[in-house]
């Protein structure tokens, strides 16, 4: 999608003996026309929030940080859907709770990607613990006759959790929750083709706009139970 900041791990890491693909690899596999959707898709959400926030600053103020996520979460994943769905290598599963965008690449491989906010620049996420989320966030061990891996990525956002800014669409591929192989930023080379990304007006200081912390959700370091 967008070459923005170098990814944490640029050059294809070595976990144990499972070897991970690069995102000088992934991204143009992905495609133009994913990468420009995942940019797009944020950016309307951006502007969605924006919106809400000045229309109805009170209900903006009066969310969990959990809700406000959950808000968010939709607002992406119903943007990204309406610029993919019409895409042949495209294919969005969408059964609650599992929302997935499965990509068939150029030459690599095929791609399963959800939507998660990550938390600053160390592209911390968070989820809940069920066996199913936990597996998505560990890349497969591919066997010795697999010409054809699944991959595993996480598209979404930047999230200031002091001033509550989406700020750059990022895609980052793990191995582990906690275990960030590479993250990239969407927004610098490519956004030159969409109009300027600007912050959104921030939320109201109130209470109930909180940091409160959420059981049941498996954290990657700094992540705060924002399990969206």
């Amino acid at each position: 999608m967008e070459l923005g900041c170098p990814p944490l791990s640029g050059s294809g890491i070595v976990s144990g003996m499972k070897s991970h693909p690069t995102s000088q690899d992934v991204l143009p596999d992905l495609g133009d026309k994913v990468l420009r959707a995942s940019v797009e898709a944020v950016s309307a959400t951006r502007e969605d929030l924006e919106l809400y926030t000045r229309e109805l600053p009170d209900f903006v103020a009066n969310h969990s940080q959990r809700c406000l996520a959950n808000w968010i979460h939709d607002r992406l994943w119903h943007q990204l859907v309406a610029r993919l769905d019409d895409q042949p290598h495209v294919r969005i599963v969408d059964k609650e709770p599992t929302r997935e965008i499965i990509v068939d690449g150029t030459s690599h491989g095929q791609y399963r990607i959800r939507v998660k906010r990550h938390r600053g620049r160390k592209g911390a996420v968070a989820t809940y613990p069920t066996r199913a989320a936990i597996s998505f966030m560990h890349q497969l061990q591919l066997g010795i006759f697999d010409d054809r891996p699944i991959y595993h990525l996480i598209v979404g956002y930047e999230w200031d959790h002091h001033s509550h800014v989406i700020a750059r669409p990022v895609l980052s591929l793990r191995d582990g929750i906690a275990n960030v192989i590479w993250l990239e930023a969407l927004d610098d080379e490519q956004a030159e083709a969409f109009a300027p990304l600007h912050q959104p007006v921030h939320a109201p200081s109130r209470p109930g706009f909180g940091e409160g912390t959420q059981t049941g959700v498996a954290l990657s370091p700094e992540a705060d139970g924002e399990h969206r």
